[in-house]
């Protein structure tokens, strides 16, 4: 498992702008009713601006981009849009956040039964300077985090704890779109 932390290197994101939350909305709405052409067409126009405008959450949005064009039948395409994802975030120097999502990638893949294309994630993933010394690092013991909401309030994105930046013992913000997400109450 890739070490964790590398976030922290680069200080919070700043979150998209109001804008493109919006968008980032009604794509998720999309991909959950199973729209996942009209998903990864909005999703990839947002990751075009959010590039564009220099924002560095287009990585994220990227990957989403990727996703939704996986589930469309449409893997080619969403390989090259993971492929610009993973190419930004090391251009950053951000490589342990570039290993975490080809990881999820690479899992969602094999799901999906496209194993080559999942072959293809892990062969770019070792091409990467420094990806191995990152890999094989023990990762330092952490506090255990409370328990998140499963979406973004926000943007509807899928909240994982391993993906969020903490802002505190008990904020994160949403990897996708910035927001703050609260843990939830016992």
């Amino acid at each position: 498992m890739l070490r964790r932390g590398y976030r922290r290197a680069f200080g919070l994101l700043p979150p998209l702008p109001p804008e493109m939350i919006l968008q980032m909305v009604q794509a998720h709405r999309l991909f959950a009713v199973g729209q996942y052409s009209q998903s990864a067409a909005l999703l990839e126009n947002l990751g075009n601006s959010a590039r564009a405008s220099g924002l560095p959450r287009a990585p994220r949005v990227f990957f989403q981009a990727a996703r939704a064009n996986w589930h469309a039948n449409q893997v080619s395409h969403g390989m090259d849009l993971m492929r610009i994802a993973l190419d930004m975030l090391v251009a950053a120097g951000a490589v342990g956040i570039a290993g975490q999502i080809a990881s999820l990638a690479m899992t969602e893949l094999n799901g999906m039964g496209h194993k080559q294309e999942a072959d293809q994630l892990h062969d770019y993933l070792v091409k990467i300077p420094g990806w191995q010394e990152t890999a094989s690092e023990t990762p330092p013991e952490e506090k255990a985090k409370p328990a998140l909401p499963t979406h973004c309030k926000q943007c509807g994105a899928a909240v994982r704890s391993d993906e969020v930046d903490w802002i505190d013992e008990i904020t994160a913000a949403c990897a996708y779109c910035g927001s703050p997400i609260r843990a939830e109450k016992a």
